[in-house]
């Protein structure tokens, strides 16, 4: 899911087509002025809820000088369409909120002492647990956990380094 790239605007879903790397589909959207900008992205084998003419708007969301600071949000018709993060704080609010969950394995690391943790997602009053690698219907959408990562211990040994991120996908499930 790290691999993706995008131009933020509005516009017309022109064509889906495969990805260069395995598993991605790149989405063609026509902006303002007539130009096709590309959408790459790979969702863990979640499906992709749009479809070629739809009109949608996409964001892009950077943290400023971090590495692992991105997220991407598409909504169609004023709903989230797709949401995809891989920032050590969310940069816009998911469409379900997260937590981090319960460690499943930790490692000492040059940069400090790190865990490998489930994410939590929240439906109103419902908790699921999502495992590392793993999707789950969670109210109108489907999250997968593409890695969660929790700085275990404080302070850091390098200061450079944010050992706490998400990587997560969300989708519209398609009626």
């Amino acid at each position: 899911m790290t691999n993706w790239q995008a131009a933020t605007g509005s516009g017309t879903v022109v064509s889906i087509v495969a990805g260069a790397t395995a598993g991605s589909q790149d989405v063609g959207v026509v902006v303002a002025g007539g130009q096709v900008a590309h959408v790459v992205v790979s969702l863990g084998g979640l499906p992709l809820p749009l479809a070629v003419g739809d009109l949608i708007d996409v964001n892009v969301a950077r943290s400023p000088g971090f590495q692992f600071g991105l997220t991407l949000t598409i909504t169609r018709n004023g709903l989230t369409a797709l949401y995809m993060s891989t920032a050590e704080d969310s940069l816009a609010a998911p469409p379900v909120p997260l937590a981090i969950g319960a460690a499943l394995c930790s490692t000492a690391e040059t940069c400090g002492l790190l865990s490998q943790n489930a994410l939590l997602a929240f439906d109103g009053a419902t908790m699921v647990t999502i495992g590392q690698g793993q999707a789950l219907d969670v109210g109108a959408f489907r999250v997968f956990n593409d890695g969660t990562r929790l700085q275990a211990e404080a302070p850091r040994t390098c200061a450079d380094w944010g050992g706490t991120f998400f990587r997560v996908a969300i989708a519209r499930r398609m009626p």
